[in-house]
């Protein structure tokens, strides 16, 4: 067993879940859902699987069966910067209709169906995908798949509730993590005003009850 949605919500929202050894055909099951931030490991069936109108986001799934499930007739499932290795069969089951990409597929079974062009086979580098220790979920510090993902408005924070995204990377851009944990590194932080002025005044300074042109300059940092 797992977590099921069944029906249709007005919305619902998955996240933040560790998800161990579940027995059964799939570990989450949502229509009209968000799904996001959940680590999943050593399901016997899909880890995720989406219905109608579900987003699966930062979620990482590993050493089980299928990664995600994506049934037939679904229709506007989404599914984005997932971390889906090391399962033993497909690392997703397309049956139905779905956009994906920015995904990580690493040693899984096989991959059957046709890959976006902004996924990626890195390697996330886990410490362990049969721990019980979450932080062993995190991308390893030399992996590739830092930074690799997509900022996306829903997730704004990682599974243990720090920022994304951040520059883990070093290379001064702020991208967020695919996978549930978002990597160590600087955050992005929205730009200071630090001085303004404005050329000419305002207030019509020639005197002809016009207002005039005015430029507005600042210096941000």
């Amino acid at each position: 067993g797992g977590i099921l949605v069944d029906g249709e919500p007005t919305t619902s929202t998955i996240s933040n879940n560790f998800l161990y050894n579940n027995v059964g055909f799939y570990n989450i099951v949502a229509d009209n859902s968000l799904i996001y931030n959940n680590i999943i490991t050593k399901a016997s069936g899909a880890g995720i699987s989406v219905r109608d109108n579900s987003k699966a986001y930062n979620n990482t799934v590993v050493n089980g069966s299928v990664g995600i499930y994506v049934g037939s007739g679904v229709t506007g499932a989404e599914f984005k910067n997932n971390v889906i290795a090391s399962n033993s069969n497909d690392a997703v089951d397309m049956n139905g209709s779905a956009t994906y990409g920015f995904n990580v597929y690493h040693d899984n079974g096989t991959i059957s169906h046709t890959q976006a062009i902004n996924d990626s086979g890195c390697d996330p580098m886990l410490t362990n995908v049969n721990s019980l220790n979450e932080n062993d979920y995190e991308l390893g510090s030399g992996s590739t798949c830092i930074d690799g993902g997509e900022n996306l408005s829903e997730i704004t924070d990682d599974y243990f509730g720090e920022s994304r995204p951040k520059d883990g990377d070093g290379d001064s851009n702020y991208d967020t993590d695919p996978g549930a944990i978002e990597s160590d590194g600087d955050a992005a932080v929205a730009p200071e005003v630090h001085s303004s002025m404005a050329s000419p005044n305002t207030f019509s300074p020639d005197g002809d009850g016009v207002a005039d042109t005015t430029t507005l300059s600042y210096d941000l940092n």
